[in-house]
């Protein structure tokens, strides 16, 4: 999660595929595990006709214990009960949908019909997971995912082929607005809808192809006026 106001805005909400992440609910009044029910409805952020065929709309009722068994499915469980202090494990699919996702929480009593609603104030980032062995993008060395994954800083080889020097580059893929950034390239100039979000040799093809095309509002501006001989 970010910290609230680092950059002038509320603390967002950052999970991975396949990892588990704990939410705190205050309810209302205490919670009773023999008369409550509980579902979780997630929806894609700003998709006008989610679907629960193309994973963009996903609904998981909230399971006595704490045991979510299948890593492809999405999954929800009731960790520890206080009063009217709930705390559930939330753990979305190792294959789901990368993008910004709304969370509604519907609740009822098993006795009755009627039913109450509350929807998270502000949508939560979803990511592929290469510390998660279901996801696509596995890596199981981790000096691996320290370079790809969490280093912000590498060194690019710049120059002709007989006198190349090294030359720091900076990812900045935890700075201010770069998710939100990609997720625009992706969806904007990569055109990858939302259905296929979860495919990571997709999303990569796009990306490489949005960074580089200047027609189509890309993210960076070639310069060849040099000699390269």
């Amino acid at each position: 999660m970010t910290r609230d106001g680092q950059y002038g805005a509320p603390a967002a909400l950052v999970v991975r595929r396949g990892q588990a992440f704990r939410l705190r609910l205050t309810c209302d009044r205490p919670f009773d595990r023999s008369r409550d029910a509980m579902s979780l409805i997630f929806t894609v952020d700003q998709d006008e006709r989610p679907t629960h065929g193309h994973g963009s709309l996903v609904g998981v009722a909230l399971q006595q214990f704490r045991h979510i068994e299948d890593p492809l499915e999405w999954g929800a469980a009731i960790d520890f009960v206080s009063g009217d202090v709930l705390e559930i494990l939330v753990k979305p699919a190792a294959n789901a949908l990368v993008t910004k996702w709304k969370l509604d929480f519907d609740t009822k009593l098993l006795s009755e019909g009627f039913g109450k609603s509350y929807s998270l104030p502000q949508p939560f980032y979803l990511l592929f997971n290469p510390w998660c062995k279901d996801d696509q993008v596995y890596l199981e060395d981790k000096a691996l995912r320290d370079e790809c994954v969490m280093n912000d800083t590498t060194l690019i080889w710049r120059g002709s082929y007989n006198r190349l020097r090294p030359s720091v580059w900076k990812f900045g893929q935890f700075d201010k607005h770069v998710l939100d950034c990609s997720l625009l390239l992706i969806a904007k100039v990569g055109k990858v809808s939302a259905t296929h979000r979860g495919d990571p040799i997709r999303v990569c093809r796009a990306i490489s192809a949005a960074v580089n095309s200047p027609d189509d509002d890309g993210a960076l501006l070639g310069n060849w006026s040099g000699d390269f001989s």
